[in-house]
């Protein structure tokens, strides 16, 4: 991926010092994350509290012990944007899906209970596809990640 963004891999909830803080998911601090998952490296959120990370993926909220979470405070925010946009040139590229490996970006979604949920975007900045109490939510309006 981009060599301005720093991932390091951690595993069962840990998270390093500088990592990337994405939001809040029922009252907790949660992280940007990715893992290697059915042939793709996805991102979505890592939840410390729940010893995991989860991924969007095959219209459920994948949890997996394994994974590396974006590192850098103060280096990254998020841009409101919608269906109809361009992925901003500074989008943090957070990996690939499996198979055609078309590149996936970073976005985060308020959900209809006010929590974050982060997961992945399309490079045809389609729609987003977050992980949430138990299935992969698809949002036509959210935020991605930016490099400042």
């Amino acid at each position: 991926m981009a060599k301005h963004d720093v991932w390091k891999g951690e595993s069962h909830g840990g998270v390093p010092c500088d990592a990337f803080a994405g939001g809040y998911d029922h009252g907790e601090k949660i992280y940007v994350g990715r893992a290697f998952f059915e042939g793709g490296l996805i991102p979505g959120k890592v939840v410390p509290a729940n010893g995991t990370a989860y991924i969007p993926w095959g219209c459920k909220e994948n949890a997996v012990c394994s994974y590396e979470v974006l590192c850098g405070k103060g280096k990254y925010d998020w841009v409101p944007t919608t269906i109809t946009r361009e992925v901003p040139s500074n989008a943090v590229i957070g990996g690939y899906s499996e198979g055609d490996r078309d590149t996936l970006y970073i976005c985060r979604v308020v959900t209809k209970d006010g929590h974050h949920a982060i997961g992945k975007v399309h490079h045809r900045c389609e729609n987003s596809f977050v992980p949430y109490d138990g299935v992969e939510l698809c949002n036509d309006v959210f935020e991605i990640l930016v490099r400042l």
